[in-house]
């Protein structure tokens, strides 16, 4: 496996072990929240010019006629990818806007650095971008067509439509390793990211003029917000106290889950229409908890994933998790398959993709049309992801 990629992978694993055997406590969660809490249910090129994204490879077209019939919406996108690259995050303003990005290491001597390739609805390119030590971990815009990233050398990205800002966090930063572990951006003035400070994690926020930090727990994860005023941050806080911690402009309160393990990742539409992966007690089978603004509900259960299982979307009818079977543990881990669900508005499946796709993000760009990156275990290369259905 692709040494960074690998890395990032034991990282997830360790992590989700220190929740699962202890989450300490934070004096900010609890601030219980007087009414969401109450629930009782329980239940995110290299040259110019790449080729026409039209040539993919299909799915369908590696596996045997005996073999699974692996779903035909999946395919490779032609992105003429240096064998140097490693894609972790990918974000799009809509099909002709989409951005993959991650590391390159140009040089056997020389360290690794930011890249980014973007699609214009035709076909990919290399970026020119800031000179920025690290790989790129996380990508992500808005509706104003902003783009900001953050690497694991400790910068913020932020582009506005034509060049980029460059932001220190003024952490320490690697360019092999990543110690962040989430990203959420709202505007340039308002972003949100986790950060292993060993042995908690701290949520920060940055106002366009500092960085701030906010909270520090055992166990801060995934970040979702609906606004400026309505923040949302996963975890396990203590025992008695699992679910997200919510902002409200003013202060921060917990929504507690009932009955549920460590909340590891936050996606939603909408303040009542919220999803959190949570850990339960098993590395791995996880569930699928949904808050209405006044309960929770297993929306799923019995998610096949050794590592932390990420959320995402495009719609209430439009829901994506995905996560790794691996076999080993610490410097051995291997991960042998990526497993995926769509939820699309009725029901919950599994989508059947080739065993040697490794999916490390995913975005929704609207229902039957979604972006992943990752790589290829075959041959430990990078990879550019479409999944085209058209309703």
């Amino acid at each position: 496996m692709h040494i960074l990629y690998k890395k990032i992978l034991q990282i997830a694993l360790l992590l989700a072990f220190v929740c699962l055997w202890g989450c300490g406590d934070s004096d900010e969660s609890g601030e219980e929240n007087d009414d969401a809490g109450q629930g009782t249910d329980s239940g995110n090129t290299e040259e110019d010019g790449g080729m026409d994204a039209g040539d993919v490879d299909d799915a369908g077209d590696s596996q045997d006629d005996a073999g699974p019939e692996y779903d035909p919406c999946w395919s490779v996108m032609d992105a003429s990818l240096s064998e140097e690259i490693s894609l972790y995050g990918v974000w799009g303003s809509g099909l002709e806007d989409v951005y993959a990005a991650g590391g390159i290491r140009e040089n056997v001597d020389g360290g690794l650095r930011a890249a980014i390739m973007h699609f214009d609805g035709t076909s990919w390119s290399r970026m020119d971008i800031p000179d920025v030590p690290g790989f790129i971990h996380f990508i992500q815009g808005n509706s104003s067509g902003r783009v900001c990233t953050l690497s694991s050398g400790s910068y913020l990205m932020i582009f506005n439509g034509t060049e980029w800002d460059v932001v220190s966090t003024g952490l320490p930063g690697s360019d092999s390793r990543s110690d962040y572990m989430d990203f959420y951006y709202i505007n340039a003035e308002d972003i949100y990211f986790s950060y292993l400070t060993s042995p908690t994690i701290a949520l920060y926020h940055y106002n366009g003029e500092e960085f701030e930090e906010v909270i520090n727990s055992n166990s801060l994860w995934g970040i979702w917000a609906n606004a400026s005023d309505d923040v949302y941050v996963g975890g396990g806080f203590d025992y008695m106290n699992t679910g997200i911690l919510h902002y409200d402009g003013i202060d921060w309160s917990l929504i507690q889950i009932p009955d549920a393990g460590c909340a590891m990742d936050v996606w939603g539409t909408s303040s009542s229409n919220i999803y959190v992966t949570e850990s339960g007690n098993s590395l791995s089978k996880w569930s699928i908890f949904n808050f209405d603004g006044l309960s929770w509900n297993i929306a799923f259960e019995n998610i096949s994933s050794n590592s932390r299982p990420r959320i995402t979307g495009s719609s209430p009818d439009d829901v994506y998790v995905h996560g790794y079977i691996t076999e080993g543990n610490g410097a051995e881990v291997e991960v042998k398959q990526t497993r995926i669900y769509h939820f699309d508005g009725n029901e919950w499946s599994e989508m059947n993709i080739p065993e040697t796709w490794i999916f490390m993000n995913i975005w929704a760009a609207s229902e039957g049309e979604a972006f992943a990156v990752g790589y290829d275990s075959e041959d430990e290369k990078a990879r550019i992801f479409r999944y085209s259905c058209g309703r």
